[in-house]
């Protein structure tokens, strides 16, 4: 990538960077340019913002409402980046747990698998009220955002319990990716602890 866009790609990776060695007060400044940029004309400057609130992470906490009302953006390309934001930004996108529910029935997948792969993220009990409509996900014609959901709903844990037939359902997958975190998922649903290989 060459050009003006690359320069600003840079700049905003150097400004993260250099954001490490500095306080909250720094963080701010940053996350209020790119949630002014959020409402830029061009789309590629929005999907960019998205993208670098993402790269913060939970520093970018005060962003949420913002990035919420930009899940309903009219480019898929910045919606995309929007969820991704948010699972990025981690529990703080709980506030975000109404726009995620309605961001699961989008019409482009990578906006599905990004909006479970948040309310994951978000976990219980925020993102409880989004089990059922995690599990029509599970039904999804697109497979990674079957095995997102499916990895969702093990990250809600027991307050997944109406998940548990649909889980099983899922694993008998075409997918050997979904059948397997199906299983795991249907584990931590039914409280069984998962050893995992050291």
């Amino acid at each position: 990538m060459t050009g003006p866009r690359s320069l600003v790609v840079a700049a905003t990776i150097l400004s993260i960077l250099l954001a490490g060695a500095c306080g909250q007060d720094y963080y701010d400044t940053v996350v209020a340019k790119r949630v002014e940029q959020l409402s830029a004309q061009d789309e590629a400057d929005r999907a960019h913002a998205a993208w670098s609130l993402g790269q913060i992470g939970p520093r970018a906490s005060a962003a949420v409402p913002a990035l919420a009302k930009a899940l309903s953006d009219p480019s898929a390309e910045v919606r995309s980046a929007v969820a991704e934001a948010l699972a990025q930004v981690g529990d703080a996108s709980a506030a975000a747990v109404p726009a995620l529910v309605t961001a699961l029935r989008d019409e482009d997948a990578a906006v599905r698998a990004h909006s479970a792969t948040a309310l994951g993220v978000v976990g219980a009990p925020a993102a409880s009220v989004a089990v059922s409509d995690l599990i029509g996900t599970l039904r999804d014609g697109d497979s990674t955002v079957r095995l997102y959901s499916a990895w969702a709903l093990g990250e809600i844990g027991s307050e997944a319990k109406a998940a548990d037939e649909a889980l099983a359902s899922a694993m008998e997958d075409d997918n050997a990716d979904v059948r397997r975190w199906s299983a795991e998922a249907l584990l931590k649903v039914r409280g069984i602890e998962i050893d995992k290989p050291r």
